[in-house]
């Protein structure tokens, strides 16, 4: 059974931890887009705990080649490690 002091303490380090794991996919995934003029892979950012982009066409890239996606993917591990 989970404890009450390390909910309190996960509750409370939450916030940080997801910013922290939305800062590492954000990274690899302007690795990862493929770029013509860099509009895209410069408007990558971090709100909140999220990932996103002002570009319109960015999900039509995301669905021909998902960069977004394996960003996430390839930093799995680090992102558990972070949640711990």
């Amino acid at each position: 059974m989970i404890g009450a002091a390390y909910l309190e303490k996960l509750q409370a380090r939450l916030p940080l931890a997801l910013r922290e794991a939305a800062e590492l996919v954000l990274e690899r995934a302007r690795e990862l887009v493929p770029v013509r003029s860099g509009r895209l892979r410069d408007s990558l950012q971090v709100e909140g705990n999220s990932v996103v982009t002002d570009v319109p066409y960015a999900l039509e890239v995301e669905l021909e080649q998902p960069f977004m996606r394996e960003a996430l993917l390839q930093s799995r591990e680090h992102i558990l490690e972070t949640l711990k």
